[in-house]
């Protein structure tokens, strides 16, 4: 007997200050305000199977484009991932560290904003 799985997406997360693959932090993925896990995590993918069979998640919402994916994660600004990327079965993030992240003591960083954008410079330093 066989067992098989429909992998719906493959989420890999890179943090853009180390250039490591967030896996082992503290991850919380919604689908249209519902809260998914993934089925597996492998070879620095967050991988997730079975999606549209969660009876919280519609599949004719997902067709007309009105569904969104977020990933959370204390210490990173949150990302949306649209219904076009998720089209694609493998979606890679770069993860911007948020106010929390545990940067080193000699990281410099510089916050504003320019008009309607906030700015944040980030200098690592010897």
């Amino acid at each position: 007997m066989s067992i098989r799985h429909r992998i719906d997406l493959m989420l890999k997360i890179t943090d853009s200050f180390t250039n490591k693959n967030i896996l082992k932090s503290k991850n919380s993925f919604r689908l249209n305000n519902s809260e998914i896990k993934p089925s597996k995590i492998q070879d620095d993918y967050f991988i997730f199977c079975n999606l549209f069979e969660n009876k919280y998640i519609e599949w004719q919402s997902f067709l007309k484009g009105t569904s969104f994916m977020i990933w959370e994660n204390s210490f990173y600004c949150p990302s949306n991932i649209s219904k076009s990327q998720m089209e694609n079965d493998l979606i890679s993030i770069r993860a911007l560290p948020s106010k929390d992240y545990p940067f080193p003591k000699s990281v410099f960083i510089i916050e504003g904003k320019d008009r309607a954008k906030k700015i944040r410079y980030i200098h690592k330093y010897n």
